[in-house]
């Protein structure tokens, strides 16, 4: 079985270490990207197409809403928002 796809956008680079090692230990899952802005988000989503987005929905240059406007259609499945912060 191939390992689920996960992309990770957060700008603060302490929740995506947090996010990348929970990942690293978890069985059948693949970290495929990073992004800390949008426009990295954009790219690596166009580039890997994963199953599953885990972003903060208060990140700069980027909602969910704007990510399935420009990918109708194609919203990975499991996607999620996580926010964080004051």
């Amino acid at each position: 079985m191939e390992p689920i796809r996960i992309l990770i956008a957060d700008d603060d680079p302490g929740m995506l270490l947090m996010t990348r090692k929970l990942i690293a230990r978890a069985e059948d899952y693949q970290l495929v990207g990073e992004a800390q802005s949008g426009e990295e988000l954009l790219a690596l989503y166009e580039k890997f197409t994963p199953e599953v987005v885990l972003m903060d929905v208060e990140m700069p240059g980027m909602s969910r809403h704007r990510l399935r406007a420009r990918h109708p259609g194609q919203e990975p499945q499991g996607g999620a928002g996580v926010r964080h912060g004051a």
